[in-house]
């Protein structure tokens, strides 16, 4: 069912209020350097990090910049690119983190100390010389002595039974179907402005046919009696509008 919001905008003075389309061409133009910059920060990733995940972020970010870039206002394309893409980067990263960033730098801290402390009194320290050196008491203590477990990473391309050809992968056992992707999500809500654009050069009767059979789930020989039209003259106008459409997107799609 088409959303709800098909026909909200119907006068063209509305048309302003959308957000401006992404420029697809310095996007396009500039996907060299989304690779270049996943390239260089991918090293740094952490090991349960998904570089293709990681990708589509990174294009979402360069798709954010062709829409909302000006070349009056702000510098270079290349040059503002770069900051969207490694912003959304960075934040992706934050987001996956299971740790605070407080956290993060203690537990880190504590790593570097043990390891100091071993290699001097070969031996691991107590819980007490932690406490003392770091100046914790043992409530903080117990709150962070978890995290320091080594954490085991497994990839989601590879099957627990390797030597089993017919075995799923881990992806494929837990995979939700159902579940769209970021980029997938982003595509249809660009169709959806897309759609909601086009509506609004349709004629006054063609607007209202689609509203009341896609909005309202009327059907279509409800609507003729409604418009007082023959259920021919309302099929006809309503796959003519659809037809409308199309070309119409396909045409924005294609520029």
């Amino acid at each position: 069912m088409v959303c709800k919001t098909i026909a909200q905008s119907t006068t063209p003075s509305q048309s302003t209020a959308f957000k401006k389309r992404p420029d697809w061409t310095l996007v396009r133009n500039h996907l060299p350097l989304l690779k270049g910059i996943i390239g260089k920060m991918s090293p740094n990733f952490p090991p349960t990090v998904d570089r293709e995940n990681m990708y589509a972020v990174g294009l979402l970010g360069l798709i954010s910049a062709g829409q909302t870039y000006n070349q009056h206002k702000d510098a270079q394309f290349g040059t503002y690119a770069a900051i969207r893409i490694k912003g959304a980067l960075l934040d992706e990263l934050r987001h996956s983190d299971y740790l605070p960033r407080y956290l993060r730098t203690t537990v880190k801290a504590v790593k570097k100390m043990i390891t100091a402390y071993e290699e001097e009194f070969q031996q691991p320290p107590s819980d007490k010389v932690i406490c003392d050196y770091f100046h914790l008491t043992p409530q903080k203590w117990n709150k962070i002595k978890p995290h320091l477990k080594p954490r085991v990473t497994l990839s989601l391309n590879k099957s627990l039974m390797p030597n089993d050809a017919t075995a799923l992968t881990l992806q494929e056992q837990l995979e939700d179907v159902k579940q769209k992707t970021a980029r997938e999500l982003y595509e249809n809500k660009e169709l959806l402005d897309l759609l909601k654009l086009q509506v609004q050069f349709l004629s006054e009767p063609e607007q209202k046919i689609l509203d009341l059979h896609y909005n309202e789930g009327t059907f279509l020989s409800e609507i003729a009696r409604r418009m007082r039209m023959g259920q021919s003259k309302v099929w006809q106008m309503h796959a003519k509008a659809i037809e409308k459409i199309r070309r119409r997107i396909v045409k924005a799609i294609g520029e």
